[in-house]
């Protein structure tokens, strides 16, 4: 499991999309080099998204402490109140 500092923007992506609409999102780069919500749309929206070792970040080389998406959730989310 990766761990994140809660400075860290996690994102979770489920792809749904339909085969042409996945080719869609892949092509809308190139389509469109310059429009940023395209470019991030093709990296996430595909279900790929982006990692790199916790070594090479700011926290892993700073030793600063850090924890998993699912534990930040339960620590943070009041989910009783969604019920």
């Amino acid at each position: 499991m990766e761990n994140y500092s809660k400075g860290e923007t996690v994102l979770v992506s489920i792809s749904a999309f339909h085969k042409n609409e996945i080719n869609e999102i892949a092509n809308d780069p190139k389509n469109d080099p310059t429009n940023f919500v395209k470019k991030y749309r093709s990296i996430f929206g595909a279900g790929r998204g982006v990692s790199w070792p916790l070594e090479k970040t700011f926290n892993g080389k700073n030793r600063i402490p850090t924890t998993s998406a699912k534990q930040w959730a339960k620590d943070n989310i009041d989910w009783e109140s969604y019920q």
